[in-house]
């Protein structure tokens, strides 16, 4: 990994590799630590679902995971990761991402278009994908 510099003096240079190369020893050092505590049953999984993202594909492989390896299992959904679970000692945290166009017509059709046509039955109050959108903007 390098970092674009935009200064001619090559100590700067060095300065900005050293500190990359901290961070990649850090971040090693915390996958380290947190293997070890995987390995010795103590550490945990955490998932941040985001809907309409594969979330429910990844709960289903990180629960199985936890049991087999007899480790805690926490999730949360919505706008707000629970700090509180990223402090247990040994978490690793897991979030899937999806193009957020792509994501957010997923959610109009499962969620809003699906609920009115299947669930109510009254296809009627079904919003018009513009409709639905505008209702957002608050």
């Amino acid at each position: 990994m390098k970092q674009k510099v935009i200064s001619s003096d090559l100590n700067s240079r060095k300065e900005v590799i050293v500190k990359q190369d901290l961070n990649l020893a850090s971040w090693k050092d915390k996958i380290e630590s947190k293997s070890f505590c995987l390995n010795k049953n103590r550490g945990g999984l955490y998932l941040f679902h985001m809907r309409k993202a594969a979330g429910t594909s990844l709960r289903s492989f990180l629960k199985h995971l936890a049991i087999v390896h007899r480790m805690s299992f926490h999730e949360t959904e919505g706008k707000i990761i629970d700090s509180n679970v990223l402090k247990i000692p040994g978490i690793i945290s897991f979030t899937a991402l999806r193009h957020p166009i792509s994501r957010i017509k997923s959610l109009y059709w499962y969620e809003h278009v699906e609920w009115y046509y299947q669930m109510t039955k009254t296809p009627a109050k079904a919003k018009s994908y513009k409709e639905w959108v505008d209702a957002w903007l608050d």
